[in-house]
């Protein structure tokens, strides 16, 4: 009887022991998501009505619904997409199709994917900085459009 383990079976026993830690760590996360949204259901279903989906805020937001945050959030998700789509697939286009081989088209690449890597609150900092006070455009729909817009902008390009 030979004892002795081969290469081949130390990997296949590190490899089994690789992916059953990496499955327990999956179910472990998808647990805490559903023990999580579990959570939020059972103590947030007594407060969810139509009138609260579909009426506005009263005094000073601490009564009445949601409303106008729907609609906000509608109109930004849209408007964004709206602006980005486009321009993110032009781009891309124009990088795998018509831009030449080169330091230029090397630094374009690096730099959307760069920016993909980029913090949301760096783009919001920007969009504060940019939209709302050189173009002047003030807290609106239109400088939350655009910059929701160019923080999906290389997601859309890759």
């Amino acid at each position: 009887m030979n004892l002795s383990i081969t290469l081949r079976d130390r990997r296949t026993y590190k490899e089994y022991a690789g992916l059953f830690m990496i499955k327990t760590g999956a179910c472990i996360v998808v647990a805490l998501f559903l023990a999580s949204l579990g959570y939020i259901c059972y103590h947030g279903a007594g407060t969810l009505s139509p009138s609260f989906l579909s009426s506005f805020p009263e005094k000073m937001m601490e009564e009445g619904g949601i409303l106008p945050c729907i609609i906000g959030t509608a109109i930004l998700s849209v408007g964004a997409m709206a602006v980005a789509l486009p321009l993110g697939i032009a781009c891309a286009v124009w990088l795998n199709e018509y831009a030449k081989e080169g330091p230029l088209k090397k630094l374009i690449t690096l730099a959307v994917a760069n920016l993909a890597g980029v913090p949301s609150i760096v783009f919001g900092l920007f969009g504060l900085a940019f939209f709302v006070t050189v173009c002047d455009l003030g807290v609106s729909a239109i400088a939350g459009i655009l910059t929701l817009a160019v923080l999906t902008l290389p997601i859309v390009i890759n």
